[in-house]
């Protein structure tokens, strides 16, 4: 991962664990991983990702599918 987006990323879970939404990089990894899968065998991800929306909650559900 370039350095750069790595420290993005820092910042953005960061900025997420300061309102009280708990994620560490492991398991956004984890999450992308797993619908970038999911995209791959032709579902659609929109729904997936809709799931994964700490603006909208204070809790995040990390589980694709």
């Amino acid at each position: 991962m370039k350095r750069s987006t790595d420290l993005d990323v820092e910042e953005e879970l960061l900025k997420l664990k300061r309102r009280g939404v708990e994620i560490d990089k492991s398991e956004l990894v984890d999450f992308l991983m797993a619908v970038w899968v999911k995209w791959q065998q032709g579902e659609n991800i929109d729904l997936l990702i809709g799931e994964f929306t700490p603006r909208r909650n204070s809790r995040i559900r990390l589980t694709p599918g």
